[in-house]
């Protein structure tokens, strides 16, 4: 299973501002990202996405990945919220 990490360059411009923020936090920093990475790796599983061909390779986008992305950004808020992890707001 191909793993992506988007979000990093976003985390380093977070530590790299102001560190009282509480986004910046190396709790909500580690936790949040662990709990993104685990949700996607189980939605991938119970969707069955991780058996499907690359996007790239068949040029579309099938029902099981499309429900394993919307599953893992519920799972990933869900277990954040639960946790209490804060997630940096967006600048304005």
């Amino acid at each position: 299973m191909v793993s992506l990490f988007p979000s990093l360059g976003q985390t380093f411009a977070l530590q790299a501002g102001p560190p009282g923020q509480p986004g910046a936090q190396p709790k909500n920093v580690l936790g949040g990202h662990l709990i993104g990475r685990s949700a996607g790796f189980a939605a991938g599983y119970v969707t069955g996405a991780v058996g499907a061909p690359a996007v790239t390779a068949v040029n579309s986008l099938d029902v099981f990945r499309a429900g394993a992305g919307a599953l893992a950004v519920l799972l990933s808020m869900s277990v954040q919220r639960l946790c209490k992890l804060k997630h940096p707001r967006p600048r304005p």
